[in-house]
C-alpha cells in the first residue's frame, strides 16, 4: 500500500516471525517485527482509506495457534503506530478485509464471520 509518500507491506513466514516493511524509495527497507501474540500470523490484505484526519492503512493478520492470534488493525500515521480494531481467534473466527479500489477511498469494508454458525457481518467504516 502507498500512503503519504511510503510504501507498507507485510510478509508471509506463515509459521515464522512477521513483519511490516516500509520504504520511500522501493531500494531501501526498513522493518518492524509484528509482536507477540501475533507474531505467527502474515499479513494477509492491505488496504488504504482516506478519512478525516488523513490516510489510514488497514491491514489483517488472519492466522493464528494455540499460541497466537488474529488481528485487523489500522494506522493513521504512516506505520508509526498500529491500533488494535479486532483481535480474533482463527478458531473461532474469519475477517476479511473485502475492500478494493485503486482510488483512495472514504469508505472500508471488512466481513466478521462465526467458524461455527458461516453467520457473516459486513461493516462499513467511514467517518460521519
Amino acid at each position: 500500500v502507498e500512503s503519504n509518500g511510503n510504501i507498507l507491506c507485510g510478509t508471509d513466514y506463515q509459521g515464522g516471525t512477521n513483519f511490516v516493511v516500509e520504504s520511500r524509495d522501493g531500494k531501501a527497507f526498513k522493518k518492524k517485527i509484528v509482536p507477540d501474540p501475533y507474531r505467527r500470523s502474515p499479513i494477509d490484505n492491505m488496504v488504504r482509506r482516506k478519512s478525516k484526519r488523513g490516510d489510514e492503512v488497514w491491514a489483517n493478520l488472519p492466522f493464528s495457534t494455540g499460541d497466537t492470534k488474529c488481528l485487523l488493525m489500522y494506522t493513521a500515521d504512516s506505520g508509526k503506530s498500529w491500533n488494535r480494531v479486532i483481535e480474533y481467534n482463527r478458531a473461532t473466527h474469519t475477517v476479511w478485509l473485502i475492500s478494493s479500489s485503486k482510488e483512495n477511498e472514504d469508505q472500508l469494508y471488512f466481513a466478521l464471520e462465526d467458524s461455527a454458525t458461516h453467520g457473516r457481518i459486513i461493516y462499513k467504516v467511514n467517518d460521519l
